[in-house]
């Protein structure tokens, strides 16, 4: 997870190493078992992002790319502008709602 992170300018990415620690240790298990994650809260207010940022969403596509082919990653956010991260060739969708 930590080399697709530090090398892949596909989107703006906010973790932590320690984030990144801890979801290699608890989801090490499901890798190439096509699961299906859900991730509350993917994106970001655009009036929030730093300048020449290209989105959000990077968690999404990481969570994808670690957990390998087949697996399936749902973000769901209050911003309805986060759709525009789906990309379902990859297993990345988006749908809008409250938490």
């Amino acid at each position: 997870m930590s080399t697709y992170w530090f090398h892949s300018s596909e989107r703006v990415r906010q973790k932590s190493m320690a984030y990144l620690r801890a979801y290699e240790r608890h989801f090490e298990k499901f890798r190439g078992r096509r699961p299906l994650v859900i991730e509350i809260g993917c994106g970001y207010p655009e009036s929030e992002q730093s300048a020449g940022a290209r989105g959000m969403g990077g968690s999404l596509f990481m969570f994808a790319d670690w957990l390998g082919k087949g697996s399936r990653v749902v973000g769901v956010d209050i911003i309805e502008g986060c759709k525009e991260y789906e990309d379902s060739e990859k297993g990345v969708f988006v749908e809008i709602g409250s938490q």
